[in-house]
């Protein structure tokens, strides 16, 4: 889908002489936004978010976070988890607004000051009808894709509405909540509650493959989780035996696999773009350029490199990126991001930039799946607009948007997909999932099993063929 965004277009014009659109240039200068578990005085005070649906109080002791709709306003209790994302600010942001980003060069928050918080975010008295307001107002005002997904949300608040009353049970409610997001068929949406001590999960958008697994768990008489556990395993094993015929080696507990295919053709699969060792951003980014190094040192000499994120279940943009700078020769517009309902905020535009570690910049295959999701999807869309990428497999999940949670007074959480990510030309797939150039299935409906690897094994033999073609853009 194509999105008219003059933001985004005069952002990827300024962008082509400048290192990133002018609210996030290089002159833009960073410090920790808390030192020592309190705020650093200049951004004490309260502050609104423009998008996102926050407010922040900061002050000496430290920050509180509200969770505001026009429906109404309630603390959000996760005050470490901000921390860890709000880590800067800028330092030369206009006056009374506060600019903040977990790590240098990623999107920005932008606040506004106002001079005092909202009387509702301190106001007690949650009854099911007010928690009912403040859901259907959040993702009214934060939701990003219904039209995108054909989803009638005035609709489904309108006839859940009159299911709840002053005695409507937190269980009860959970179910209404869940019934008025079923079939939104996006992964990023979920809910979560806790009742009796037992955690009670809604989530939606598995995507068509991890549909079947379900189907074949359901006639099978097994449980969907050792299902897909079963399929992960045979999807594992054929990596490494029938891909890399045990010629293999591994980091990150798996999360990276890598080997070659004969002489001429390297092979890299990635599951993940998070947690490839323990501690920070900054130290993961460390860890993953310095693994890739590693990786294109001992595949040396090979002709072509298959990058596989079939199986790829998400994590960081910076991570995504990292990883697509060791296959760029140049400095390539890769997406822009922005916030939905941030007025007045120029989307933030994102590169390839060819990575200072070692590169591999020949004839490069992304292999792709509806498997392959969020983070994944940005590593996708980072990797295609390279000149010497071609993307094979089919369309990505659809899901590319962030999870941003909101936490509800009596303890049940839920999540919206807020973020529009489009490409250079301004096309979003969001809901479509980012399609391949040339197709070609990779966990067919009768061998979820085994298709993957012969999918691969399928691939090499059309590069070797130099069958493999990816049409003019």
């Amino acid at each position: 889908m194509r999105l008219t965004h003059q933001a985004a277009a005069l952002c990827w014009l300024v962008a082509a002489a400048v290192t990133t659109c002018k609210a996030q240039d290089a002159a833009a200068v960073y410090e920790p936004l808390m030192n020592g578990g309190a705020a650093v005085p200049e951004a004490r005070g309260v502050w609104q978010s423009r998008g996102y649906g926050w407010m922040i109080a900061l002050d000496s002791s430290g920050m509180t976070v509200y969770q505001a709709s026009k429906a109404d306003c309630s603390m959000d209790p996760r005050t470490d988890a901000f921390i860890k994302q709000f880590l800067y600010r800028q330092k030369n942001a206009p006056q009374n607004q506060l600019i903040i980003v977990q790590y240098p060069g990623e999107n920005r928050y932008v606040f506004d000051r106002i001079n005092r918080l909202p009387e509702a975010c301190t106001r007690g008295n949650w009854g099911a009808k007010r928690l009912f307001e403040h859901f259907a107002a959040s993702y009214q005002e934060q939701y990003a894709f219904f039209k995108v997904r054909n989803f009638d949300w005035k609709e489904r608040v309108k006839s859940a509405r009159a299911l709840v009353t002053d005695r409507t049970s937190p269980r009860i409610l959970f179910a209404i909540f869940s019934d008025m997001l079923d079939s939104l068929g996006d992964v990023h949406v979920g809910l979560d509650a806790t009742f009796r001590g037992e955690p009670v999960v809604f989530r939606t958008g598995r995507g068509r493959t991890l549909d079947r697994l379900n189907e074949q768990a359901l006639t099978s008489r097994q449980s969907p989780a050792d299902m897909k556990a079963h399929w992960l395993a045979a999807y594992q094993q054929g990596v490494r035996e029938d891909v890399l015929h045990l010629q293999w080696h591994q980091a990150s507990g798996g999360k990276v696999v890598w080997g070659s295919i004969g002489a001429d053709i390297g092979y890299i699969n990635v599951s993940s773009v998070e947690n490839f060792t323990a501690g920070s951003l900054e130290d993961n980014i460390r860890f993953i350029n310095a693994l890739l190094d590693r990786i294109l040192t001992e595949l040396g000499g090979v002709k072509s490199m298959i990058l596989d994120v079939t199986n790829n279940s998400g994590g960081y943009d910076r991570l995504a990126r990292e990883i697509a700078g060791h296959f760029a020769a140049a400095r390539v517009p890769a997406y822009s991001k922005q916030a939905y309902g941030a007025q007045d905020v120029s989307p933030d535009a994102f590169y390839a930039e060819p990575s200072v570690g070692r590169r591999f910049t020949g004839p490069t295959y992304l292999l792709t799946s509806d498997v392959t999701v969020s983070g994944g999807e940005i590593l996708t869309m980072t990797m295609r607009v390279l000149p010497n990428v071609t993307q094979v497999g089919t369309a990505t999940r659809g899901a590319l948007s962030d999870r941003l949670t909101k936490v509800l007074p009596d303890g049940s959480d839920f999540s919206i997909s807020n973020e529009i990510y489009l490409d250079p030309h301004g096309v979003l797939f969001e809901g479509t999932g980012v399609p391949p150039h040339q197709s070609l299935e990779i966990f067919p409906a009768e061998n979820l099993e085994g298709g993957h690897a012969k999918a691969v094994q399928q691939l090499v033999a059309q590069i070797r063929a130099g069958t493999v073609s990816r049409p003019r853009e």
